[in-house]
């Protein structure tokens, strides 16, 4: 019988401190949980190991679990928890792990310079039917100021220092656009790399102007009194995948079956996050520490769809945009193609 219950309840258990985010730097991968491997006569549990970042979207690893996805694929999850996303593709790059969280202008950057990573599912985005106003309610992210800081808007950051998890990743590609929409100059920011934790006490301290974090950071930086002045993401990625999770090239060859068990547990449980979204949200406050209601937690859309490569020339050609990558780059052969 499957578990249907359980999610909130186990998550609530994880301390907070295990979601902090060591810093930037020299990331080191920690494994945080492992599911348990139950095994059946279909054949051998497996276990794949995971890097993760510690966010929302990390709620369908343990949705997979609990609504015993894994089990039918005989798939048991390793979650390691890494410093920001890079760190995760490194991982992957190193075969550390099996399977990497990666925002998309992160995928972009590895794949355009090379790095043998294929797109195995969509991790989050937004989706169809929503726009404008609703549709920024779907992101994830968010530029926050201090309450007492007179920024009120994008057109008064020019000069100012900006938090970022990581320098040229996917925070400071969507925000760079938002400044550049706003007349405002990226290279007169000082981005400032810090982990998600160090950020916002970063920001209340008044050590940076701004700070972009991820739910379940920006509710904690809501919760400080921080005020959130735009959600760059939206208007960055549209309707469609802003995240995936990766796999490398090698695996792909080598075990195409595997690869194809672990797609097919993470779209069950997206769909499922989807169908219960207060249970699903719910379970990320939790698991930030938090005790706010569902309904001031935003919202979070889990990709079902196989993600295409209009997506991902889409993400390309903004990044070619704002100078992240070279006129005239493509992406080919950057989703894994099962039978």
């Amino acid at each position: 019988m499957k578990k249907t219950h359980r999610l909130l309840s186990a998550l609530a258990l994880i301390p907070a401190a295990a979601l902090a985010l060591s810093a930037c730097s020299a990331p080191a991968a920690e494994s945080e949980s492992t599911s348990a491997p139950t095994s059946d006569a279909s054949g051998e549990v497996r276990t794949v190991k995971v890097a993760a970042v510690g966010i929302m979207t990390d709620v369908v690893l343990q949705i997979a679990e609990e609504q015993g996805y894994l089990d039918e694929e005989n798939l048991a999850i390793e979650i390691t928890t890494v410093a920001n996303p890079p760190a995760g593709v490194a991982a992957l790059q190193g075969g550390q792990v099996e399977f990497a969280f990666a925002p998309g202008v992160v995928f972009g950057n590895a794949r355009s310079q090379g790095v043998p990573v294929q797109i195995v599912a969509g991790a989050n985005g937004f989706p169809e039917g929503v726009e404008g106003a609703d549709l920024d309610l779907y992101d994830d992210t968010g530029i926050y100021v201090r309450p007492d800081s007179g920024i009120t808007s994008l057109d008064q950051l020019e000069g100012k220092s900006i938090a970022v998890n990581a320098r040229k990743a996917n925070l400071e590609a969507t925000a760079s656009q938002a400044l550049l929409d706003a007349g405002v100059d990226p290279n007169s920011i000082n981005w400032v790399a810090l982990d998600f934790t160090s950020m916002v006490e970063s920001l209340k301290n008044g050590d940076v102007d701004a700070a972009i974090p991820v739910n379940p950071f920006t509710l904690r930086a809501e919760e400080a009194g921080m005020v959130r002045i735009a959600s760059p993401a939206a208007a960055f990625f549209g309707i469609g995948p802003s995240s995936f999770w990766l796999t490398s090239e090698a695996l792909v060859n080598d075990d195409p079956e595997l690869v194809a068990a672990f797609k097919r547990a993470i779209m069950k449980a997206s769909a499922y996050a989807n169908e219960h979204l207060d249970e699903s949200i719910a379970a990320g406050v939790a698991l930030a520490g938090l005790d706010i209601p569902v309904e001031k937690a935003g919202k979070i859309y889990w990709p079902t769809e196989d993600v295409t490569q209009a997506d991902v020339d889409h993400i390309v050609e903004n990044l070619i945009s704002i100078g992240f990558l070279p006129e005239g780059t493509k992406l080919e052969n950057a989703i894994v193609q099962l039978d």
